[in-house]
């Protein structure tokens, strides 16, 4: 793992420590590590899992495994986020990871002057996957209810503004949401 891949890591598993203890600034270090994470595996995985000499590996199959993690990172980043379109990423990226990973696998045992090659892709394309298969089956409303569990009301609020499609409703309950924000603030200021 390249020394860039490692602080991005930490601060991904930082972050979601944070966010497990609902402290402030996880969010930041997630959007930032993950999306960075993403950007890198897309656009520069054919260099992060490279061994030493770029005669040793393989260009197309570290292209794909780069593009497939991308998109799972990024996926994992918005079903934490508990953002649109989380479960579309998860669901084009377990397939084709998974497939990845078959092949990693294969070819791994069929290339053996490769193998470092393919362990290294092998250790990255595991975990994320099984991250991915774990965190897709629950809900936004699970998450909305573990981040709100002080304000459920909000958790209601905000998973009925992500569940509709008429516009003038999601105005009506974004305006909700405001005014419990303020009524929120009110109550702090006048208990102090």
């Amino acid at each position: 793992m390249k020394f860039f891949e490692k602080i991005l890591w930490i601060a991904v598993v930082l972050g979601l420590l944070l966010k497990v203890l609902h402290l402030p600034f996880s969010s930041l270090l997630l959007i930032l590590g993950l999306s960075i994470l993403s950007m890198s595996y897309l656009f520069a995985g054919w260099f992060m899992f490279a061994t030493p000499t770029r005669q040793d590996q393989d260009t197309t199959t570290s292209i794909l495994t780069g593009i497939a993690l991308s998109v799972m990172v990024l996926g994992l980043l918005f079903k934490i986020q508990v953002w649109p379109m989380a479960s579309f990423f998860l669901l084009l990226s377990i397939p084709f990871t998974g497939v990845m990973l078959v092949v990693l696998l294969i070819t791994r045992n069929s290339k053996p002057e490769l193998k470092r090659f393919y362990s290294a892709m092998t250790i990255r394309t595991v975990p994320i996957l099984v991250a991915a298969l774990v965190m897709y089956p629950i809900t936004e409303r699970a998450f909305l209810n573990y981040y709100y569990h002080d304000n459920p009301e909000k958790a209601a609020l905000l998973d009925r503004i992500m569940h509709t499609d008429d516009p003038s409703i999601k105005r009506k309950l974004h305006q909700e949401l405001e005014i419990m924000g303020r009524t929120g603030e009110q109550e702090k200021l006048g208990s102090e």
